[in-house]
């Protein structure tokens, strides 16, 4: 492969991943974990939130970033998801960059297509949860670790040492349970000291404390501390639920980003068969090894919440989906190797060509049952919601089933074929997704949804919702008390989801709102569609009716 050739389709792999981050990336609605810092932020003092951890899982870091974006001109979406989404394009971009010097082209080029379409890696971009930086960070301090064990320069040893100790105490401070990861290049030179002579270990074991020794102090101030100020808090989150061979077994559908078992064997594969390679080739694997080892021993000893998921499970342990794309990488290329061996050397054209369908068929296997093929459609703000990423395969995934438990009024199917309106903001707004039905209102109306918030018009405080002041400027939600906000982001219909009883259940969801339907009235008059489920009201009227 040419120069040419190879730098043409490393830009289109590259832009790739950006299609795929950027689709309907400004217009996502903020959901589920991606409200704990926010909450942390309006219900508790700075002093409060930024010095011990709560039940509720934030990040410390992050959510001082927000909290400074707040001061200085107000906290959006995008201003909450920023990083995540350049951690995830720069691991796109850098990780295959950095190991160019170490495999063939073709090996690098299945590797950043491998990375640039990962369903879970596009996810975490998008999110404002601490996973995909963490992920980055995770690997830079691997990579810092060697750089600063191998540099013959002093120099180089010395900024490759400082590297590792920001990365690793980042990683540390963002989420704590990725911290093995980070520290595993730690535990393997304190093992590989055993390899060498007595006389080598004092320096050895200077040249390991010099990064070891600050690390641990910063780790000790900026995450023993909060522990220790709210023990409490962690033990609430642990000692809860344990992995299933269930979790287990669906958790490599995650990690390879497919719904299809059939698919997931074959990259497992390819996987097993690249194996070997890295583990004889690759520096970093070992301590990735080890890293990944040490997570989740302390994922089975610690037992938090939620870990039965595979969801949860698979973005704990997320670290290893580079290692398992890079094997699947290698394992393809070895594949094709042998493939183009059997072919009789004067077919020289044909020697060329027979192993780009081996090489490519991961990708394509991959994107064709890939999850994120149910997320590109337009309209749809909500591709955070926990029916995208609970479970990958549409039959084992409970929420699918739980949603439709919600009573679905013919409003959204007969507005489909309307042009207008084209967003309708919807109340009450949860959250937590899994009582946020909006996946199904799009999909059935081609209509874009986005939260109405009820604070200020008929409650004062209340979960998922900002306070009205310039602090806080979502552009993906709209207070329904307020005529020009509803204005400027085009909002003619409002739709009011009445209390509903699921399906066998006895609990009234929605029991605490359910006097902002009569404020809703007294505000934009009578609703202009009504059922037992949906009370649609047209904000034009209400707006005439202030002009004149």
């Amino acid at each position: 492969m040419n120069h040419r050739t190879y730098t043409t389709v490393v830009v289109m792999i590259t832009l790739t991943a950006i299609l795929f981050r950027f689709n309907q990336y400004l217009d996502q609605t903020l959901l589920d974990d991606e409200w704990h810092a926010i909450h942390q932020i309006v219900n508790r003092p700075l002093t409060e939130w930024a010095s011990t951890y709560a039940v509720a899982d934030y990040s410390v870091p992050l959510t001082l970033l927000y909290w400074a974006e707040a001061q200085w001109g107000g906290v959006s979406e995008l201003s909450l998801r920023w990083p995540m989404m350049l951690a995830g394009l720069a691991t796109c971009i850098l990780f295959p960059f950095v190991l160019r010097t170490r495999y063939d082209k073709a090996t690098i080029l299945v590797f950043a297509a491998l990375l640039a379409t990962s369903a879970v890696l596009v996810i975490y971009s998008r999110t404002a949860r601490p996973y995909a930086l963490t992920l980055f960070l995770s690997y830079a301090a691997h990579w810092a670790f060697h750089q600063y064990q191998t540099h013959t320069h002093a120099k180089k040893a010395f900024s490759s040492g400082a590297l590792y100790v920001v990365a690793a105490t980042l990683v540390g401070w963002l989420h704590l349970i990725a911290l093995p990861f980070a520290i595993a290049p730690l535990i393997v030179a304190f093992i590989r000291l055993w390899q060498h002579e007595r006389a080598q270990w004092r320096p050895r074991l200077q040249q390991i404390a010099v990064v070891a020794v600050p690390t641990a102090l910063l780790l000790a101030i900026l995450v023993l501390l909060p522990l220790i100020n709210n023990y409490a808090a962690l033990g609430a989150k642990t000692g809860t639920n344990t992995p299933t061979l269930d979790t287990l077994g669906a958790v490599w559908f995650i990690w390879l980003g497919t719904s299809q078992a059939w698919v997931a064997t074959v990259l497992l594969i390819f996987a097993f068969i690249g194996i070997p390679v890295l583990a004889r080739t690759e520096p970093l694997f070992e301590s990735a090894a080890y890293g990944v080892a040490l997570t989740l021993a302390l994922v089975v000893v610690m037992q938090p919440a939620w870990i039965q998921h595979p969801i949860t499970f698979g973005r704990y342990l997320l670290p290893i989906v580079p290692i398992l794309l890079l094997a699947i990488a290698v394992g393809a290329n070895r594949v094709a190797t042998g493939v183009q061996r059997r072919v009789y050397a004067h077919h020289a054209v044909l020697k060329r060509v027979i192993c780009i369908p081996v090489l490519v068929a991961p990708i394509l296997i991959i994107c064709s049952t890939s999850p994120l093929v149910k997320m590109l459609p337009s309209p749809n703000n909500n591709t955070q919601h926990i029916l995208f990423q609970f479970d990958f395969r549409p039959s084992n995934n409970p929420v699918k089933s739980y949603l439709q438990q919600t009573p679905l009024s013919p409003y959204w199917q007969s507005i489909a074929a309307q042009h207008s309106p084209t967003t309708i903001a919807v109340a009450p707004f949860y959250f937590e997704s899994h009582d946020w039905d909006a996946p199904r209102w799009e999909a059935l109306s081609k209509k874009r949804v986005i939260p109405g918030l009820l604070t200020g018009l008929c409650v004062t405080n209340r979960a998922g919702e900002a306070p009205q002041t310039s602090q806080f400027k979502f552009r993906n939600s709209v207070h329904l008390n307020d005529a020009a906000e509803l204005a400027k982001k085009g909002i003619s219909m409002i739709a009011f989801q009445k209390p509903f009883h699921r399906t066998g259940k006895p609990v009234l969801v929605g029991q605490e709102t359910a006097h902002c339907e009569a404020a809703l009235r007294d505000k934009f008059g009578m609703p202009v569609y009504d059922d037992a489920t949906l009370a649609v009201f047209n904000t034009n009227r209400y707006a005439k009716a202030i002009n004149d």
